[in-house]
C-alpha cells in the first residue's frame, strides 16, 4: 500500500472494529477509489468532510495507477438532473462509473447493479444488493467492489487440523492453512500495545496483504 492509503487504512480499522464484531476483509484502495468518485459530485463543506476522511489532497483531475480490479460505480435515480461537468469529470476519470435508473423498479435495479458486481468480480460476487436495499426515496447507490489475485510468494501448505480459540475462550478444532517463513524470507511483522499485524507478500513482493489482530484489554 502506498502511504496514503496506509493512514486511511488505520484511522479506518477502529470506525470498523467499532462497528462489528466479526473478522472482516477491506481494500483501503477500494474505498478511496469509490469516495473519490462522490468526491468529484460534491463542494463545499460535504467535499470538505470527504477530503478529511480521504486523508490527502485529491486532485479530481489527477488519473490513478489501479494495479487491481475495481467494480466502483455511482447509481443515480432517474429523477435527478445532473450536472454536465459530473458527468464529463466520471465518464474521463473514472471510466464512465455511472448510471441512472429508475429505483421505483427495484426488481430491475438489483439485477443491474448485480449483474455489474458480478461481471467485474469474475463471478465471486454474484449479489451487491438486495431488493429490501432499494426504494421510491433512494437517490443515490455508490457500490464498490474489488477483485484481486496474484500468487503467493510462497505457497501454504494443504489443510492442517488446528486448535482455535474464539473470541469467547471456547477452543474447538478446525482446519487451517499455515505456513512458517523462512528466515530468509522478509515478512511484515508488528506489534504495540493496542494491537499485532502480520504483511504477507504475494510474489516477486509486488503487492501484500496485512491481517491486523487489535489487542482487547479487559479492565
Amino acid at each position: 500500500m502506498f502511504d496514503d492509503e496506509a493512514d486511511f487504512a488505520h484511522r479506518l480499522i477502529p470506525i470498523i472494529d467499532d462497528a462489528s464484531e466479526k473478522s472482516i476483509i477491506f481494500s483501503p484502495s477500494s474505498i478511496l477509489n469509490g469516495l473519490a468518485m462522490f468526491y468529484v459530485g460534491c463542494d463545499g463543506e460535504t467535499a470538505t468532510e470527504i477530503q478529511q476522511i480521504i486523508g490527502k489532497e485529491f486532485n479530481k483531475n489527477a488519473k490513478e495507477n489501479v494495479k487491481v480490479k475495481f467494480a466502483n460505480k455511482v447509481y443515480i435515480s432517474d429523477i435527478c438532473e445532473l450536472l454536465p461537468t459530473f458527468c464529463q469529470t466520471i465518464d474521463q476519470k473514472f471510466n464512465g462509473g455511472f448510471q441512472q435508473l429508475d429505483f421505483n423498479n427495484n426488481v430491475a435495479a438489483v439485477l443491474e447493479i448485480n449483474n455489474f458486481v458480478k461481471t467485474e468480480t469474475n463471478g465471486l460476487i454474484p449479489n451487491m444488493v438486495a431488493e429490501n436495499d432499494i426504494n421510491k426515496d433512494t437517490a443515490v447507490i455508490l457500490v464498490n467492489a474489488v477483485y484481486f489475485k496474484a500468487p503467493w510468494n510462497l505457497l501454504f501448505r494443504n489443510f492442517d487440523m488446528i486448535e482455535f480459540t474464539a473470541s469467547n475462550s471456547e477452543k474447538r478444532m478446525i482446519k487451517m492453512m499455515s505456513r512458517k517463513a523462512p528466515e530468509t524470507l522478509c515478512w511484515n511483522y508488528l506489534e504495540n500495545e493496542k494491537w499485532t499485524s502480520l504483511g504477507i507478500p504475494y510474489e516477486n513482493y509486488k503487492a501484500w496483504i496485512y491481517f491486523v489482530l487489535q489487542i482487547k484489554i479487559i479492565l
